[in-house]
């Protein structure tokens, strides 16, 4: 049996009634997963995204002795605290039989993506975007605009939208007089995007449209490097 263990922070707002502040309360949250056995014999699991896992190995052979890394052999069971820095941690357990004979086993822990950026935003209304500006033709009066996650593994969706939706979702978005965003700075229509990384984390993208006469723009600036339109998507 193979199981690992891992320690996880959870925050939460605690409002005091009596004054009325907001205070963070943190809790430790422990979970324990067993692994999947792949088909060429190795084990693999996601995990989240902390420093350290307890790692345990419990053999079926009470007589024989197993290491996790470079620990020392304990007889049927072993456990040992390993650092999982990195994104990916290779972990070796090896296993000696009473006869001697050794056999190691791979374990290959990966961490939960948090990437929440977006990939693409693209219409083929859009005339040039500056970052996450849109300009669009004066006369329109809506537009479909589709999203792309860079991570394959996240989701998205609008602050109308009741789900999250995987890696794309295409929405239409008013561009009404009576649906322009009376705060939004540019005096434009705002689009909030929320995008979801596999590991939870949740960030905002605010995306604004503003209409504009000239339709003669070519080109698109994306974090001040110019590239050129195609087929009105434009990618960061």
């Amino acid at each position: 049996e193979l199981t690992v263990t891992l320690q996880v922070e959870n925050t939460t707002e605690v409002l005091d009634e009596e004054t009325g502040e907001v205070t963070e309360e943190i809790t430790i949250e422990e979970k324990t997963y067993t692994p999947e056995l792949q088909e060429d014999g190795s084990y693999y699991l996601k995990i989240d995204r902390v420093e350290e896992v307890d790692v345990k190995a419990i053999l079926q052979d009470a007589n024989a002795q197993v290491k996790i890394k470079n620990s020392a052999y304990e007889l049927a069971q072993n456990e040992e605290t390993v650092d999982t820095v990195a994104e990916k941690t290779q972990v070796i357990i090896s296993v000696k039989a009473e006869d001697g004979t050794v056999k190691d086993y791979t374990l290959m822990l990966e961490k939960k993506s948090n990437d929440t950026s977006l990939l693409s935003i693209s219409s083929i209304d859009i005339l040039k975007t500056e970052e996450y500006t849109l300009y669009v033709d004066e006369s329109l009066e809506q537009t479909n605009l589709t999203l792309i996650t860079k991570s394959d593994l996240a989701f998205i969706k609008l602050d109308t939208d009741e789900n999250y939706t995987a890696k794309q979702i295409t929405r239409t978005i008013d561009l009404s007089e009576a649906a322009r965003d009376t705060e939004n700075e540019l005096g434009g229509w705002t689009v909030n995007v929320q995008v979801q990384a596999e590991d939870g984390t949740v960030q905002e993208h605010i995306i604004t449209i503003l209409k504009t006469g000239n339709t003669n723009i070519n080109t698109v600036k994306v974090n001040t490097e110019t590239i050129e339109q195609i087929e009105n998507t434009y990618t960061a």
